[in-house]
């Protein structure tokens, strides 16, 4: 018989293991449009200062 690695062959672990996809994917999102802000306020201060 395989092991289950940490519950997640589990029913009661898959809607935990969705929830923690989703929310590491907001959080990527979010890292990349914060990235994003940040690199044009860095233009805007470069514009700013030349």
């Amino acid at each position: 018989i395989a092991p289950r690695y940490a519950g997640f062959n589990s029913d009661r672990t898959a809607p935990e293991m969705r929830k923690l996809t989703w929310v590491l994917e907001k959080a990527r999102i979010y890292q990349d449009r914060a990235a994003s802000v940040r690199d044009h306020s860095d233009r805007a201060a470069t514009d700013a200062n030349s």
